[in-house]
């Protein structure tokens, strides 16, 4: 089992500068993934792939550079503190959360109908500051054809925006708060071994035992080759599946 380096210097600057500028280019990549492609949820996964393969990226950079210059890389500690920040994030604005989310800004009265009486029986008790009610302005949301960032919009959508943001902020916040209470009872008195945190572990190890392990990198290859071939086969059906999931109906 991995270990966090305990002589790593503490959280530096530089390690939550980069962290910062990862975040909104993590934030658009789930976007465009999960709610214009619908081509795959990384954030329905135990261990968000999107950030494994960031850190990835960056941990392999930052090995290069310690082989071929004298000045010294990132330290598991920055590297991990990356990853604690895109994982965060990543579990924030997560397909279960914002961005399910913003479709129930307008969902009550875009879809409305004269059948549901959602007009007599629902929309009276949602408070108004966190919904949008106006079907001229939630037009575009869901038939396009129109800029998110027009001042008319914008300035309509930022209410229960920033409204929805302080309460998630609030509930965040409070689940933080609870693994500070439990931290003890976990990791010191039961010491739970938390499974999903050795492969970040592994890979931002100083040195380069991980991306030298000829196991590593068989088990990696096998794995993409098997996601290749079943996305060949989602394209073109001739392709044959290699089942790797029991069928549940």
């Amino acid at each position: 089992m991995s270990r966090l380096n305990l002589a790593s210097p503490p959280v530096t600057l530089r390690a939550v500068l980069l962290g910062c500028i990862l975040l909104p280019i993590n934030a658009y990549w789930i976007a465009m993934v999960e709610m214009v492609w619908h081509g795959f949820h990384f954030s329905a996964t135990s261990i968000p792939m999107n950030v494994i393969f960031i850190v990835f990226i960056i941990a392999l950079l930052n090995t290069l550079w310690k082989r071929t210059s004298s000045r010294s890389g990132l330290s598991q500690t920055e590297l991990l503190v990356i990853y604690i920040m895109l994982a965060t994030t990543t579990s924030v604005i997560a397909h279960d959360n914002m961005v399910s989310l913003m479709g129930l800004f307008a969902h009550p009265f875009w879809f409305a109908t004269a059948e549901n009486e959602w007009v007599q029986i629902l929309q009276p008790h949602l408070p108004k500051w966190l919904v949008m009610e106006q079907v001229n302005m939630i037009r575009p949301f869901y038939e396009g054809g129109s800029n998110f960032f027009t001042e008319g919009y914008l300035r309509y959508w930022i209410i229960p925006i920033l409204n929805w943001t302080a309460i998630a902020s609030l509930i965040f916040l409070l689940t933080a708060f609870l693994n500070v209470f439990l931290r003890r009872r976990w990791i010191e008195q039961e010491k739970l071994p938390y499974p999903i945190v050795q492969l970040p572990l592994d890979m931002t190890t100083h040195g380069t035992q991980f991306f030298l392990h000829r196991g590593m990198w068989l088990g990696f290859f096998i794995a993409v080759i098997i996601e290749i071939i079943n996305g060949l086969n989602f394209l073109y059906p001739v392709v044959p599946l290699i089942p790797i999931r029991e069928k549940t109906a």
